[in-house]
């Protein structure tokens, strides 16, 4: 029944996604309204220093193989968090819990971030031509229409880099444990992030060349967009077999929600 009577506002608030945020830098940037005090960011390092250092069992497994010390970085963040912006504040938070490599204990912002996604209107996948990995348009925004940039185009440069270069880039600033989960969330980050648990994009626009199915090459330049998402809704959805919240039995956030994203942001025409 929830479910139902949740779909019409949904469908609602993304049919004219392109005409809500054009110059998105306004929120992408944007502090909240509230902002931590000194103390509450303490409470919150004090809080994750108990959790790693008490109860999270696999902090020596990730110390060993990722060469990473959580704890220590806990303590040398509370040493500078007057000097940080609101937004430093919580990407340095991320950093550390994404450096654990670990799908499952993950970071959440706050309002206003956490109920924004920010995307580009097209999907990325990764396929094997002749031993050499390249990057596609597998899918694209009903609402998104263009005669050359569209499903089956080949990306060659993001930014002016080698789009394999930014795949591996980006890899790192995701919880993948191992490469090929690394290499899979670094794709999707390319044009989809949640911002209640990922960093915002560094740039507002991209440049982004690529060679057409007639096998021209092309540039095109993208603003990043932002679209609401509920994330009581979305989190409500993820359930355990036992149809208890998902989110405290260890389910991974970042990939439901991704997956839920695809869904809201392709609004009636079924997403992605």
């Amino acid at each position: 029944d929830d479910k139902q009577k949740s779909s019409p506002k949904r469908q609602k608030k993304t049919k004219n996604k392109f005409d809500i945020f054009i110059l998105v830098y306004i929120l992408l940037y944007m502090e909240t309204e509230e902002q931590l005090s000194i103390d509450e960011r303490n409470f919150i390092v004090d809080q994750a220093e108990c959790i790693i250092d008490q109860i999270y069992v696999h902090r020596p497994l990730k110390k060993a193989m990722h060469a990473v010390d959580p704890i220590q970085s806990l303590r040398l963040l509370r040493n500078n968090i007057k000097e940080l912006s609101e937004r430093e504040f919580h990407d340095e938070m991320l950093f550390i819990f994404v450096n654990l490599r670990d799908l499952h204990t993950q970071y959440c912002l706050p309002e206003p971030w956490k109920n924004y996604v920010a995307f580009l209107p097209f999907m990325i996948e990764a396929y094997y031509e002749n031993n050499n990995i390249k990057y596609m348009i597998s899918k694209v925004f009903p609402d998104f229409n263009h005669s050359e940039f569209k499903r089956g185009s080949v990306i060659t440069y993001w930014n002016g880099v080698p789009i394999e270069k930014v795949v591996e880039i980006n890899s790192y600033r995701t919880g993948g444990s191992n490469k090929d989960a690394r290499i899979a969330r670094g794709i999707d980050a390319l044009t989809i992030r949640s911002l209640a648990n990922n960093f915002v994009p560094d740039e507002h626009w991209v440049n982004i060349n690529y060679v057409s199915e007639e096998g021209v090459s092309h540039e095109i330049k993208m603003d990043w967009k932002v679209d609401f998402t509920d994330y009581a809704t979305i989190s409500s959805y993820f359930k355990n077999t036992n149809g208890e919240n998902g989110l405290s039995s260890g389910m991974d956030l970042k990939g439901e929600q991704v997956r839920n994203i695809k869904s809201f942001c392709g609004g009636p025409g079924g997403g992605f």
